[in-house]
């Protein structure tokens, strides 16, 4: 087996797991159980206990500031669970940071003097918080015990520990068992929980941290890269159920982003937080939508491979990777013609352009198989920023960076290479494409530096692993000058800078270079060619990308 083949497999190990049989989770249960009666929700409900343990997907960090503030004897212990779902060890750190930032604000919060109350429960562990680790926690249980008599009650249904839940109008339902059968089979879905698949926070440090809130905590500071964890296996979402809410998620996105701006320029009539909507407004929205939407939706092709097996295709066809010997000398020539025309008919350093604009076609060429070199440096604790994803040509008008896209791309995959991307570029329509167009390459021409700058940096410096195997490399074609890009993006694209051009005066020379293109007739035999052989030899050589295709 090939080490692609393998990248997605864990190995064994000895380490407890925290998802699996140590961890005895059971499938979604059923309590047989009848009503006895209906009331409104208080939070007099937990005044008669001495011990409240929660756990909960939402919870509201205040809520616990609030509840620890009202009933001051009480021992509380909270289990923070999320409805994310967590699909790497990026999304783990990320929730973990985030709820230690939350309940230290909420420490911060509480005045001086109920502070060191507050501390003295912290270390005589009578107040405790755990974040869920891996799996999702959508559990919303409530265990009240210490009451009068020695009673105890399990409240459990919909809501979760939020003041919008508990105390607001969100049509929540909470059930009461006070029997000993419920009490048992609750408190061992809680300590599972707690015990096999959480990270404890540590209130006593976040109780006394006086950073300003609005810094923010290090993700080094997250539970699960405690050095005193030990060693431990995260079990993380089914790939399946990871890309499966990542894409509804695009979905969801990408509908908000088309109703929106009609919803801006309606601008509908509110009373207390209520739309007002009649079938005028209805009707007017209706076409406001359709009309957004006109011209978004663009078919492009898809191309995938598999290095094992030295298979391609294109939309889900067979596409052969044998080139004609005739043809792919004719293929070789007629690039070397289209890289000639550039010394008949440019100015400036036309020398420097040349081989600038041959390490672009190496790059483009090579493209395809740059996602699978990022994923396996990612799995592997390596630097990816050498496996560049965006590559941007840049510079003076008039230079070809157009024309030298359509060419190449033509050269590669014939009329099936994608027109360049018509829809604005923003985050979201990079995520999009970078979940759908596979490996084939996008391009975004004549771009502006400042929808570049508001969109496409915090794409580049995304360095996650993503939930699909197969991704694209992004093309941008955009003038600018040197030294535009910032560092932590220059670092991480492949830049050309186009150091000639076609002068705007000089129409004779415009039209024998145009007479001459209209030679070039590009297939597909070099590239076919040129990816069989690159594929024998990536193993050995595919830590240099630029030496192999080239």
């Amino acid at each position: 087996m090939s080490k692609y083949a393998s990248m997605r497999d864990t190995g064994d190990t000895d380490a407890p797991e925290l998802f699996g049989s140590d961890a005895a989770w059971a499938p979604t249960q059923v309590l047989d159980a009848r009503a006895l009666g209906v009331r409104h929700f208080d939070l007099e409900e937990f005044a008669r206990y001495r011990c409240i343990r929660i756990l909960t997907y939402s919870a509201s960090v205040p809520m616990l500031a609030s509840l620890l503030e009202r009933f001051e004897e009480t021992s509380v212990e909270l289990v923070m669970g999320h409805s994310r779902t967590v699909n790497d060890m990026a999304a783990l750190i990320a929730l973990q940071t985030v709820a230690m930032e939350d309940v230290c604000r909420a420490l911060q919060g509480i005045s001086e003097l109920r502070r060191e109350e507050i501390l003295g429960r912290i270390r005589s562990g009578r107040l405790r918080v755990w974040v869920v680790e891996g799996h999702v926690s959508h559990a919303k249980i409530f265990l009240l015990s210490d009451g009068p008599d020695g009673g105890r009650s399990v409240l459990t249904g919909s809501a979760n520990f939020s003041t919008s839940a508990l105390l607001g109008d969100q049509h929540e339902v909470l059930m009461r068992f006070s029997d000993d059968l419920a009490w048992d089979h609750f408190e061992d879905q809680y300590r599972r929980v707690r015990d096999h698949a959480s990270a404890e926070l540590p209130l006593a440090k976040l109780a006394e941290d006086r950073r300003d809130p609005a810094e923010g905590m290090s993700p080094v500071e997250a539970p699960v890269l405690a050095p005193d964890r030990g060693l431990q296996v995260i079990q993380v979402a089914k790939p399946a159920e990871a890309e499966e809410a990542v894409e509804r998620g695009r979905r969801l996105e990408r509908i908000y982003d088309l109703v929106l701006p009609a919803l801006r320029k309606e601008k509908p009539k509110t009373d207390r937080m209520k739309l007002r909507l009649d079938d005028s407004i209805r009707k007017r929205f209706s076409g406001m939508i359709r009309r957004q939407t006109r011209g978004q939706a663009a078919i492009h092709p898809t191309f995938s491979l598999d290095l094992d097996r030295r298979q391609a295709n294109i939309c889900g066809a067979d596409w052969t990777l044998d080139g004609e010997d005739e043809q792919v000398s004719r293929d070789a020539e007629a690039l070397v013609t289209f890289w000639e025309t550039y010394g008949e008919a440019f100015r400036g350093d036309v020398g420097k352009l040349q081989k600038d604009y041959f390490v672009f076609l190496c790059w483009m060429f090579f493209s395809p198989l740059i996602c699978t070199l990022r994923r396996l440096a990612a799995l592997e604790d390596r630097d990816v920023i050498r496996y560049p994803r965006v590559g941007i040509i840049y510079g003076k008008s008039n230079s070809g960076k157009t024309q030298l896209v359509d060419i190449v791309g033509k050269f590669m995959f014939a009329d099936d290479f994608p027109n360049a991307v018509r829809t604005p570029m923003t985050g979201l329509l990079l995520r999009e494409i970078d979940a759908s167009y596979r490996r084939m390459p996008a391009f975004f021409d004549d771009i502006g530096w400042r929808r570049f700058r508001d969109h496409a940096p915090e794409f580049i410096k995304d360095e996650t692993l993503p939930p699909h195997d197969e991704t694209p490399c992004m093309v941008v074609s955009m003038n600018a000058r040197v030294g535009a890009f910032p560092d932590e993006v220059a670092k991480r694209c492949l830049l050309i800078y186009s150091s000639a051009s076609l002068p705007s005066e000089d129409e004779d020379g415009r039209i024998a270079m145009a007479n001459r293109l209209a030679t070039i007739v590009p297939t597909t035999h070099l590239y076919r060619r040129y990816l069989r052989t690159v594929l024998d030899r990536l193993d050995a050589e595919g830590a240099d990308w630029l030496r192999l295709s080239s």
